[in-house]
């Protein structure tokens, strides 16, 4: 599980050129990978070792604590190795940005414009990726409510408004999944707040 959490790494690395790799920014980046795939590991293993258990009590195999302990790191190695390392591959794909900032799932973006909170919406509702959502607005707020995905359960996203001058406004978009325990969702609510500033920016 070590020698392809590294290739991983290096696979990752790559993908950025040479003024990207310097002393500072290879640990920083290094942490903050490792983070992730030490946080998928626990909350994919533990649960279900813990869920092995429970049937295994149930059935009169009784307890075994080497056997829990395999359990969680076969398991939780397994999805940690898959579900970060494509969450990494998929954010380099997309153009996410540099990691460690892209490997979030809530992410918050600023744009000013001088379309109104009102023809927004209309653009929004017009759009072929965005008209499926379910879009509700008010005065200075759009939320729009995705559903369930292949990559998600659903994200929650608003666009606040601010007017900042004549004819400006200051948009804050924010896009999270729906699940507070998320930790991977390969890009997606990256690809919600791109999507609405490009909307922003036509």
């Amino acid at each position: 599980m070590i020698r392809l959490s590294v290739i991983w790494f290096q696979i990752d690395f790559v993908t950025y050129n040479s003024t990207d790799l310097n002393l500072n920014y290879i640990p920083q980046k290094m942490n903050a990978i490792v983070k992730l795939y030490i946080k998928v590991f626990l909350l994919m293993g533990i649960p279900w070792g813990i869920l092995m258990l429970l049937f295994d009590l149930l059935d009169g195999t009784g307890f075994s604590f080497w056997k829990l302990v395999l359990r969680i790191v076969l398991f939780g190695g397994f999805m940690s190795l898959t579900l970060v390392s494509l969450h990494i591959l998929k954010l380099n794909k997309i153009g996410a940005g540099k990691l460690p900032e892209s490997l979030g799932v809530n992410h918050t973006r600023y744009i000013n414009s001088s379309i109104v909170p009102n023809e927004l919406a209309s653009r929004l509702e017009a759009d072929p990726a965005i008209s499926k959502i379910y879009i509700s607005d008010s005065e200075n707020e759009i939320k729009l409510d995705t559903s369930l995905t292949w990559a998600s359960f659903g994200e929650n996203i608003s666009i606040q408004a601010r007017p900042i001058g004549s004819n400006q406004f200051e948009y804050k978009i924010s896009s999270s999944p729906k699940l507070g325990t998320t930790l991977v969702d390969f890009g997606k609510n990256i690809q919600n707040v791109n999507r609405i500033e490009k909307i922003l920016k036509s």
